[in-house]
Order: structure tokens, then C-alpha cells, then sequence
């Protein structure tokens, strides 16, 4: 699978870069959330994990972006987050095209499961 993954935290995307590419898939990051907004509008992923809560241009900007831009159904987003989020905003997410809303922190084995359920769909 391509995955991007759009997360301001280096220490959690170098490991996770190790991991997803040892199990077989491509794996690009963005440190930014404006890089990888561009990303998704310049390639196809087949799953894109988001962090919710970046400085200066957040998850939550990055999802209005792509649902004003008719690109939310473009591949799976996955979105992480900290913070508990109250039930309404999680439905919002998924009404909004989200395909899932996972607490961090998640081991990376239990997400990789999660993203090839994706491939037998």
C-alpha cells in the first residue's frame, strides 16, 4: 500500500517509516500539514493518517480543505488525535469522509492490520 502520513512529530514518523516499509508498503511523511495537503493533491495514496492537532494549519484544516476541494473520498483517511474527541466531533469526521478516528497512542502492528482490512474491501 502508499501511505502518507501528515504528522509534526518526527520521533513518531522515523520509526513508523521503519516498521510500514519493513511489513512491505510505501511509506512518505509530511512534517507539515500544507506539504501534505499538496501530497495528497499531487498523488494517489492508498491510505493517508492524519494528526489532528499541528500548529499554524491543523488536521481539521486540512480535512475542510479536501472536502471544499471534492478530494475526500480521494483514498481513506485515517485520523489521529491525543485528545479524547467528544462523541459529535467524531461523527462530524465521519460524516465528513474520515474512514476512521484512532487515539493516539496506537501500536503500529494494530494499525497495520487495520490498513489491509482496507485491501480485501
Amino acid at each position: 500500500m502508499k501511505i502518507l502520513h501528515i504528522e509534526d512529530n518526527a520521533e513518531i514518523v522515523e520509526p513508523a517509516k521503519l516498521v510500514f516499509e519493513s511489513a512491505g508498503h510505501h511509506y512518505d511523511y509530511a512534517l507539515d500539514a500544507k506539504m501534505g495537503l499538496q501530497a495528497i493533491r499531487d498523488r494517489k495514496y492508498d491510505v493517508v493518517f492524519l494528526d489532528l492537532m499541528m500548529p499554524d494549519f491543523s488536521g481539521f484544516d486540512v480535512l475542510n480543505s479536501l472536502t471544499n476541494e471534492r478530494l475526500m473520498k480521494k483514498q481513506p483517511i485515517f485520523v489521529f488525535s491525543a485528545m479524547t474527541l467528544p462523541k459529535e466531533e467524531e461523527m462530524r469526521l465521519l460524516k465528513q469522509g474520515v474512514h476512521n478516528v484512532l487515539r493516539k497512542p496506537i501500536f503500529l502492528a494494530d494499525l497495520i492490520k487495520k490498513i489491509e482490512m482496507l485491501q480485501v474491501h
